[in-house]
Parts: C-alpha cells; sequence; structure tokens
C-alpha cells in the first residue's frame, strides 16, 4: 500500500472506533442509570451498531461507516476491545464482592 492509501485506511479507522467508543460510554452510563452494570450497557451499544440493528434498519449508514476494507483493522480492534471488556467485568466482580 502507499502512503496515502495507508493514511486514509487509518483515518477510517480511527473514525470507526471513535464511534464504536462514543456508542459504548453512552449506553453504559445509560446502562447505569437503568442498574445494569457498565458493561452491559456497552455490549447493548455494540449490538446497536452491528449488522442486526444499524444494517437491518439503516444499511447505507453501516457500508459507509463500516466498509470491508477496514474489516481485518476492525477485528484486530475487536479482539483488543474483548480482552478490555473481560478484564473490566471480572474488575467489577472483585470489587463487588
Amino acid at each position: 500500500m502507499n502512503p496515502v492509501a495507508i493514511e486514509s485506511h487509518l483515518k477510517l479507522v480511527l473514525v470507526q472506533w471513535m464511534v464504536i467508543m462514543a456508542v459504548a460510554w453512552v449506553f453504559g452510563r445509560l446502562g447505569q442509570r437503568l442498574g445494569q452494570p457498565l458493561a452491559v450497557g456497552e455490549i447493548f451499544g455494540g449490538l446497536l451498531l452491528g449488522p442486526s440493528a444499524l444494517g437491518l434498519l439503516w444499511p447505507d449508514a453501516m457500508r459507509a461507516l463500516f466498509p470491508s476494507e477496514t474489516g481485518q483493522s476492525l477485528q484486530l480492534l475487536a479482539k483488543l476491545g474483548l480482552i478490555l471488556l473481560m478484564f473490566q467485568v471480572g474488575w467489577s466482580s472483585i470489587s463487588a464482592t
């Protein structure tokens, strides 16, 4: 890949990451207000961004925000996010006891 293509790819992945983090933050706090653990709200927000909700209700936005070209990069970030989520769930269960 040439430097311009790498920069364009990186910008799109960072925008995707910012959207995912913002949605997770908002729904995490909303879940807490409803008496749910932070992680439950974050997971619900993630489900809304996926093909089950956003892809079904607004497929053009889904394709624009999450094009297939960035799939591998997002999979790597998703694995990292899953590790951090499991750490958060474990930490909250330790501090709750």
